[in-house]
């Protein structure tokens, strides 16, 4: 009964914004560092270092996928408070909320029932998707407080052939900041609409030998507004308003060192969340329905090169899950709760001495000790469900980059997976990667992914009308994808990045309802998707810079060609900021339009947002900020998962919070 979320409703209103824009031309004073990637011309971002597409560093250029990069300035400059809101402004991204949890759609396709499954999570390159839902988190209960990103590098597209399951749509990479990105001790604080109010506290110290240590604190609390929902308005439901029911509050703890060869990471969590919308058909309007999500994770990794063309990474992996939901059905309660421990240790090398070629091979496993979930109700205390498995995965990859010729490169890869849930899977990808001039590069791309069962999908079983069955014969789902993208710098500070793609997927794993009532989870249908993006970015200073994108998606069901719930046809996406000449404040405006999508019961309508931000230096200590979102407060909802009595969820009005940030 874990909650989840699904399409949208509202209107529009921009021209202001874009007008503010418009206005916003004037060059930036000096605000960013010297080695801001923003400083750097288009040639040379073409060029930028990325790790995530093939789990060792190359120029983005020749990377086999579309990567995109946010940074610490970008989070800064827009105001960002979840890793979801960054990634809502990447091409063919979006985000619902059903005011429990976010979840991330991608080129069409979000599965009602899906909690973020199909993408895999990773947090300084160690995954960390749980072992019972295989959820990553992108919301509020992200267990990193977004102000200790370093930066964020997406990897559209299938990932397997490196990753094994989970890497369905893609790869999200969160990097942490380390002493040197925070150094010395960091205050802030932060208040806002709804009662928001935050606390953050920092310290980085670096010393000799290359060793450093970054501690991070941080806690925030919101009250939440008071929310109307229609579907609940009658005398004895306080006329379909939830009062007080929508607080969301968190605490994150983190730890980043490193001495020599080694690397160690930490991370704590907790968040609770009130359930505002009544779901699984729960008392309306009665306070006491939460969640409690709380993840915590140990990673330890060893870096050693043994000659100037072998590299050998080494990681040890502990993480911990547990969620607990307490559902009303007054006067009596029910709660489900599950559990996740998993161990892993993964070892991989990096080969030049071919010529002209790059290996990279690698193994690694993974022991799922507890993947457990329980169901009961309070009063009595009458137990549904109690169901404990364990379960393991072992995979060897192995890639190679060959360089033909100066401007021809292939990247061809596979990964071998042995599951105790799927048994073993095969999964290839190949990349031809051809630069015709220093400013234009094509990458024709080929790749297959798969995504086993989780533990939610086999085993949750509680009966009873509305209830849910397990389904232990599962198999995994698979993806082939064809893409070609086109990267071209326009001018030294100005590139385009076109891309076309086609997606098939069959064996999907789909929650569907039996003539009972029950629902489960089985193998059925086939989706194609099919799109196209278009992305600008320009950069007329340090500071000012400009980045859209404009994304048309058709997710299909293959056996009637209807389209797919949640799955918007348009997106669109703007971004600019800059700082206000002699003024020493930069300012930064962000613009979003997603189309109308398909709900449970009925269509939810399209809307349009915009978000403004204005920061600046109070002092050679103290930095102040304060942003806007849903600046022209707009009325809009998204889309409602099968478990809501709701089509559409109704979404934050106006909301302004602000920070203010001491360091010394």
């Amino acid at each position: 009964m874990k909650f989840r979320s699904a399409p949208r409703r509202p209107r529009l209103g921009l021209t202001a914004c874009l007008l503010a824009v418009a206005c916003s031309r004037a060059l930036a004073a000096e605000v960013s560092a010297d080695d801001d990637l923003a400083q750097l011309p288009i040639e040379q971002l073409m060029n930028l270092e990325v790790s995530s597409a093939s789990r060792y560093e190359q120029k983005i250029r020749e990377a086999p996928s579309a990567v995109a990069v946010l940074t610490a300035r970008d989070i800064s400059a827009f105001g960002w408070r979840t890793l979801g809101e960054a990634l809502a402004s990447l091409p063919g991204l979006y985000v619902n909320y059903d005011r429990n949890y976010a979840y991330l759609g991608a080129r069409g396709f979000q599965r009602p029932g899906d909690y973020d499954s199909r993408f895999l999570l990773l947090i300084d390159g160690a995954p960390s998707n749980d072992a019972v839902y295989g959820q990553a988190a992108i919301g509020t209960d992200f267990p990193i407080d977004v102000e200790m990103i370093e930066r964020i590098e997406y990897v559209p597209g299938p990932g397997s052939a490196i990753y094994g399951s989970n890497a369905f749509f893609g790869v999200v990479n969160v990097i942490t900041k380390r002493a040197a990105d925070a150094p010395g001790t960091q205050l802030g604080a932060s208040a806002g609409s709804y009662g928001y109010r935050g606390g953050r506290a920092s310290y980085g110290w670096s010393g000799a030998q290359g060793a450093d240590l970054l501690l991070s604190a941080s806690r925030f609390t919101v009250d939440g507004p008071d929310l109307y929902f229609p579907e609940f308005d009658t005398p004895d439901s306080n006329g379909g308003v939830a009062e007080g029911l929508d607080e969301d509050r968190a605490t994150r703890l983190q730890a980043n060192a490193r001495y020599g060869e080694f690397d160690l990471q930490l991370a704590w969590a907790e968040r609770l969340k009130g359930i505002p919308t009544a779901s699984y058909e729960q008392t309306f309007g009665v306070d006491g329905a939460q969640t409690r999500d709380e993840r915590s994770s140990a990673s330890l990794v060893h870096r050693h090169r043994y000659s100037d063309t072998f590299e050998a990474v080494t990681r040890a992996l502990v993480s911990h899950y547990e969620y607990d939901g307490a559902y009303v059905y007054a006067p009596e309660s029910n709660h489900d709760r599950a559990g996740a421990l998993s161990y892993g240790l993964s070892v991989q090398g990096t080969w030049q001495a071919l010529a002209d070629h790059r290996l990279v091979m690698g193994a690694e496993s993974r022991y799922d000790a507890q993947r457990d979930q329980q169901n009961y109700s309070s009063d009595p205390g009458q137990p549904y469900l109690d169901e404990r498995h364990s379960g393991s995965t072992y995979g060897l990859y192995l890639a190679d980059e060959y360089r033909w010729s100066p401007r021809l490169l292939f990247n061809l890869g596979a990964r071998l997976d042995n599951d105790s849930v799927s048994g073993r899977k095969l999964s290839p990808r190949a990349a031809i990667i051809y630069a015709p001039g220093p400013r234009t590069t094509l990458k024709g791309l080929y790749g297959t992914a798969f995504r086993s069962p989780n533990a939610f999908e086999q085993f949750y079983t509680v009966e009873g009308e509305g209830g849910q069955r397990g389904n232990p014969e599962l198999d995994a789902e698979q993806i082939q994808t064809v893409e070609l993208v086109l990267q071209q710098a326009l001018s030294d500070r100005a590139m385009l990045t076109a891309s076309v793609y086609t997606y098939r997927v069959h064996d999907l794993i789909s929650l569907t309802q039996a003539a009972d009532g029950m629902s489960a989870f089985v193998n059925q249908g086939r989706v194609q998707t099919r799109g196209a993006e278009l992305g600008y970015t320009r950069r007329w200073s340090d500071t000012a810079q400009l980045r859209a994108s404009y994304s048309w998606q058709l997710a299909q069901d293959r056996s009637d060609d209807r389209q797919l719930e949640n799955s918007p046809r348009h997106l669109a996406h703007l971004n600019l900021s800059t700082g206000i000449a002699d003024t020493g404040v930069l300012f930064g405006a962000e613009l979003s339009a997603v189309a109308a999508q398909q709900g449970q019961q009925q269509q939810v309508g399209g809307y349009w947002l915009a978000n403004m931000s204005l920061s600046r230096a109070l002092g050679s200590h103290l930095q102040g900020a304060v942003t806007l979102y849903n600046l022209f407060d707009h009325e809009y909802a998204q889309p409602a998962g099968a478990d809501l009595l709701q089509n559409g969820v109704e979404q934050d009005g106006r909301t302004l919070i602000g920070r203010l940030t001491l360091g010394f």
